[in-house]
């Protein structure tokens, strides 16, 4: 009797055809061009894992969580994902996640925490606020240290030093917002540049 994994292996060779299955088994993942966005090219490996370079970036920075709702075999899960991207590309784009290292998708998971267990409104609130919060603490920390070593101020030591943690989340926070906007100027650059007659 075929086990799952040997079923699912079966499959997975059937839905990419020889050569695609020897790449993905041989590199490890595979480089599908976007059907739906001009040199957006989605990277899929063995593991399942699939990610997307847009034009300009230097990378596949940015993953899509897309999940079965019941456990299936690893290469079930690399055969649905292939499909979604060359079959059904504006379905994997309405559901799944993207997740990258950036201001946007950090704010977006601290407001879906909240919205797990609040109204919306709330939570669009609170994790503007958190958010806000850790941003002015990075400003705050700067200042206390600055008075506390150019005013020798004792209170602003302290007030450095309780600041101390959120300001170094603001300060990631910070840095991701600049690397989100970098990244998006470079895409929006890249972008032009293809849509311009040479």
């Amino acid at each position: 009797m075929e086990s799952p994994a040997a079923r699912a292996d079966r499959l997975l060779r059937d839905v990419l055809g020889d050569a695609q299955y020897q790449r993905l088994r041989g590199a490890g993942y595979l480089d599908l061009p976007s059907s739906r966005r001009p040199g957006r090219v989605y990277r899929l490996d063995s593991l399942g894992n699939l990610s997307y370079c847009d034009p300009g970036e230097s990378g596949f920075n940015t993953t899509l969580c897309v999940q079965p709702e019941e456990t299936i075999p690893r290469d079930d899960q690399v055969a649905m994902r292939y499909l979604l991207v060359t079959a059904d590309e504006e379905r994997l784009l309405k559901t799944a996640n993207p997740i990258a290292f950036g201001f946007v998708s950090l704010a977006r998971a601290l407001y879906h925490d909240f919205a797990q267990r609040y109204p919306r409104s709330l939570s669009a609130v609170m994790a503007t606020t958190v958010i806000t919060f850790f941003l002015l603490s990075a400003m705050v920390d700067g200042w206390a240290l600055a008075h506390a070593i150019f005013h020798r101020s004792l209170a602003a030591g302290a007030l450095f030093l309780l600041f101390v943690v959120p300001a170094l989340v603001g300060l990631v926070l910070a840095a991701a917002g600049v690397t989100e906007l970098a990244r998006a100027l470079r895409t929006w650059r890249a972008r032009r540049a293809t849509r311009e007659p040479v």
